[in-house]
């Protein structure tokens, strides 16, 4: 993406919200290379191997999480408002458990009220002090 998208900068397509979220001007988007995948050819479209909002996490990854938090001694969330059940399943059942959870986060998340402690900070604060 980025050797088709060499201009595709901050500059560009703005700045990123503590969620990852932003919002991109039209400008930039029609000035994006859409790259294929050099496997599949040129009719398939390359996607990164992340979860985007409305789609499914494989049941796998999700039995592999639960099977973690099943044998933790505690958990911690880093940066995640836990709006989407994605995360906030594994928070539920950690609490279920009686698992001391730590979130960081800038501003509220779903989780709070769960939380064993809270640190309203961003992320990169919290981990360099540790």
């Amino acid at each position: 993406m980025t050797e088709q998208n060499p201009d595709w900068t901050v500059k560009e397509i703005g700045e990123l919200a503590p969620d990852g979220d932003v919002e991109i001007p039209e400008a930039a988007l029609e000035s994006f290379n859409i790259p294929f995948c050099p496997n599949c050819g040129e009719g398939s479209i390359l996607k990164t191997d992340v979860v985007f909002f409305g789609d499914n996490v494989r049941r796998s990854i999700v039995d592999e999480c639960y099977d973690k938090v099943d044998d933790c001694t505690g958990l911690l969330v880093l940066g995640s408002s836990l709006t989407v059940m994605s995360s906030m399943r594994y928070v539920k059942h950690a609490s279920t458990r009686k698992v001391p959870i730590v979130i960081v986060n800038i501003g509220p998340t779903a989780g709070d009220q769960l939380a064993t402690l809270k640190i309203s900070a961003k992320c990169s604060e919290i981990i360099s002090l540790l």
